[in-house]
């Protein structure tokens, strides 16, 4: 009788143990979302995939997204911890108060963006009076309105059509508008497109920057997820500085890129974690833009800098803080 006790009582104790182990493994999950087709946010996958997180003994899941908005949706709602989003978005979050904190730039590039256009549009002067699309509120936007007045023109010298980025292509294939403007990799993964049309850039038009955003609830909770990570993507940023072509075989393959054209872009990236003094400037020029494009409706810009928690980098890194 005591033996079946005994037994029965081990039985019982390796439930609970196991029951432990697995709620514990959930508890220290974190949740991260990241543009796939934005080489801003490479760090991410290079500490994911080179086992940095790992490393830093936490638990990550990865989510993709095609559209920044998306991903920031999902943070605000709780479905993320934190993720890489684009400064355009974040400002356009901004504006509505977003529960949500920029604890590091990860990544920058003047060369990621493009205008996909029908073939009778040689330039981008060109564009005008023609139906050119974008997601609103987006960095691939304000490229857009950018490249426009870098010509002598205004949105109102087009026919503006606001759709989701992911929608873009089909809507261009159909003929719905003349052209859109989006990011570069999204652009390339539509090869039948590209093949019927010509590709319009203006490099040094905007600098694109990938933030990464914790939520406010994260910082309060998990204060050493976040060091943890952050230490995850500076041992990524060290990576691609000293084994660059790896870091690029690495970046094509998770995205399914060729890697000759993720080659040619990476020369134009900037892939440090880090916070400048110039973000707040950056913050500010791209409400400034929201405001002056009737994209939002209030009459102030909001003071950016309550959005950015130095504190994590400062400690882990304080040379790569300057905000």
């Amino acid at each position: 009788m005591k033996k079946v006790l005994m037994i029965g009582l081990m039985l019982v104790t390796g439930v609970f143990i196991v029951l432990a182990v697995f709620s514990g493994d959930k508890a220290e999950r974190i949740r991260i979302g990241y543009l796939d087709d934005s080489l801003t946010g490479a760090l991410l996958v290079l500490a994911d995939l080179q086992d940095f997180f790992n490393a830093e003994k936490i638990n990550v899941d990865i989510t993709t997204y095609s559209s920044g908005n998306e991903s920031l949706q999902d943070l605000d709602s709780g479905r993320l911890d934190m993720a890489a989003i684009p400064l355009t978005t974040l400002v356009y979050g901004g504006f509505g108060g977003g529960q949500y904190k920029i604890v590091a730039i990860l990544g920058s590039s003047e060369n990621a963006n493009r205008i996909i256009a029908n073939k009778n549009i040689a330039t981008i002067g060109d564009l005008k009076g023609k139906r050119i699309a974008a997601e609103e509120g987006t960095a691939s936007h304000f490229f857009l309105d950018t490249v426009l007045r870098r010509k002598g023109m205004t949105m109102q010298d087009i026919t503006f059509v606001d759709a989701p980025i992911a929608e873009l292509p089909q809507m261009f294939e159909r003929g719905d508008i003349d052209a859109f403007a989006t990011r570069v990799l999204l652009a390339r993964r539509t090869k039948s497109i590209l093949e019927n049309s010509v590709v319009l850039r203006d490099p040094g038009a905007i600098e694109m920057f990938s933030a990464l955003v914790v939520s406010d609830a994260t910082i309060r909770e998990r204060k050493e997820d976040i060091y943890a990570v952050l230490r995850g993507l500076l041992a990524a940023e060290n990576f691609s500085r000293s084994y660059s072509s790896q870091a690029i075989t690495i970046v094509s393959r998770a995205g399914n890129f060729d890697n000759s054209f993720v080659f040619d872009l990476w020369q134009f990236l900037d892939l440090r974690v880090r916070l400048s003094e110039r973000l707040s400037d950056l913050l500010e020029e791209r409400a400034r833009w929201m405001l002056q494009a009737g994209i939002v409706e209030n009459k102030q810009v909001p003071a950016f800098s309550s959005f950015v928690d130095a504190s994590f980098l400062r400690e882990i890194k304080p040379d790569a803080v300057s905000f």
